[in-house]
């Protein structure tokens, strides 16, 4: 059961999922371990323990969780500071019949009977510290007073109500502009998360917040984050084994670049950096923190020690004793490329059709095979321009702006890397067909039409820088899976929860 509060914008609860008929049962194993207790040791590796403390750093570290959290512990503070200005006092049995209005309002929103459901039961079922409801509770009601001493709300507006919420917005965000507030970690003094006017507030007072702020964990929640912290740990001691106290910005760099080679390699395309960095900025991430990350951490270190672990004997040895897994042919291509538009003046690509649409595609479809049989005139016409000199036609007619400027060569093509658009599988099949100094007819791709042209056929071998970085991204792959497993049994681990 996870609970977020919409703190000092409504008594309402955005509940953000509960067990009730309808919905499939939770996995037996995967119980539900309440909220982190910042002092409380969760697990012990070869003896040493990890707290709550640690846990929560973790969890608030995934995506914009930790500024969000600031951002409203700041908000709950500016509340309390001008309650205190102007007098104003929320007493206890008026925060005890919000708690118990909240409860029927969640009593509601699941269909229990609300009698059933008290503030004691209602937090217990929600897995958060009633103290922590009832003060959130009377810091939003103390809110409400203030706009209604100010005469900005009436008193019998429901918090619930759109205008309500709207209201307190715009008053909170004065109170931003009214107190001095800083979070920038370049102006806070060492251990503060955030200087309201000037008064600090460590990064416990607000972890202990936002962690009973986000809920009850469960069990599979905590152990991936202990996880996270054991690895951080057993990296920092292989470092320091290697007489190395903490990876750099090269270090970290190197990971990055074995990662992308990594994914060009394994999956056959060109530009495995621009796969790695959508993967990570999806995940919510900037480059810059996916290097520094913590969950990343562990990785990168085994990555360095693998480096350290493989010399140019160890290429030379891996090449001799499996060439045949890093020798294949390639074909030395260029091209010439006419690009094909939609009626629009869109060019187009693999990615035409609209999902669920049939009818659409089929009109889209014939649409573009028109398209595409009245530029096939147009490359015809440059065949004969093309067996002529290859070079000067691609210089002078070509649309990959990319390639015309070097008379149109491609480099190097093999079967197994997929060269970047304009081209596809399929126009690139064909060209591989091609025998040295052969010009093809017309070629399609999704994108237009090319004419292909064989300079010359060959081997790699070990020479070529390719081949050896080929090799070296094997190796490290395999260096650090050993590495991995290694460090992963030295730990003896007991998990306390």
């Amino acid at each position: 059961m996870q609970l977020r509060l919409l703190l000092l914008a409504a008594l309402a609860l955005a509940i953000g999922s509960h067990a009730y008929a309808g919905e499939p049962p939770l996995d037996p194993n995967d119980r539900v371990v309440g909220v982190l207790e910042d002092g409380k040791t969760y697990r012990r590796v070869n003896g040493q323990p990890i707290d709550g403390g640690e846990v929560g750093d973790v969890l608030l570290e995934d995506g914009d969780q930790w500024p969000r959290a600031v951002e409203d512990f700041t908000r709950r503070e500016l509340v309390r500071a001008e309650m205190e200005r102007t007098g104003i006092a929320v007493n206890e049995q008026e925060v005890s019949d919000g708690v118990l209005r909240i409860a029927r309002i969640y009593a509601v929103q699941v269909g229990v009977d609300p009698a059933k459901l008290t503030g004691q039961n209602l937090a217990g079922t929600l897995g958060v510290d009633l103290d922590f409801l009832r003060e959130e509770v009377r810091t939003t009601l103390g809110l409400k007073k203030v706009l209604v001493d100010q005469k900005k709300l009436a008193p019998e507006v429901p918090l619930e109500d759109p205008g309500a919420k709207s209201v307190m917005e715009e008053y909170l965000k004065l109170l931003v502009a009214k107190y001095e507030v800083v979070v920038d970690a370049k102006q806070l003094h060492p251990g503060e998360a955030v200087r309201i006017e000037q008064r600090g507030y460590s990064r416990p007072e607000v972890r202990r917040f936002a962690l009973n702020q986000r809920g009850p964990l469960k069990a599979s929640e905590l152990r991936q984050a202990l996880d996270i912290v054991m690895l951080q740990r057993l990296a920092r001691e292989a470092l320091k084994a290697q007489g190395k106290e903490e990876l750099n910005d090269d270090d970290r760099r190197f990971h990055f670049w074995y990662r992308v080679r990594q994914i060009e390699y394994e999956q056959g395309v060109p530009d495995g950096r621009r796969i790695l960095e959508h993967d990570i900025h999806n995940s919510g991430m900037s480059t810059q923190q996916f290097l520094k990350d913590r969950r990343v951490y562990f990785d990168a270190v085994v990555t360095y020690l693998a480096k350290k672990a493989i010399g140019y004997t160890d290429l030379e040895a891996e090449w001799k004793a499996h060439p045949e897994k890093y020798r294949r042919k390639e074909t030395n291509l260029a091209h010439i490329f006419l690009r094909v538009y939609d009626p629009q003046g869109r060019a187009y690509s693999p990615d035409w059709l609209t999902p669920g649409h049939t009818r659409v595609n089929e009109h889209v479809k014939r649409v573009r095979e028109e398209r595409f049989e009245e530029s096939r005139a147009r490359m015809e016409s440059l065949v004969g321009l093309a067996h002529a000199d290859f070079f000067k036609t691609a210089q002078e007619h070509s649309d990959d702006e990319h390639t015309r400027k070097v008379f149109g060569k491609l480099g190097r093509v093999s079967a197994t890397a997929i060269p970047a658009p304009p081209l596809d599988k399929d126009s690139v099949e064909a060209a591989l067909k091609l025998k040295p100094g052969e010009v093809s007819g017309p070629i399609r791709s999704a994108y237009g039409w090319h004419l292909f042209k064989c300079l010359e056929e060959q081997e790699t071998s070990f020479d070529e820088e390719l081949v050896k970085e080929h090799i070296y991204v094997e190796l490290l792959k395999t260096k650090r899976q050993e590495i991995s497993e290694a460090l992963r049994k030295q730990a003896t681990v007991e998990d306390l929860f």
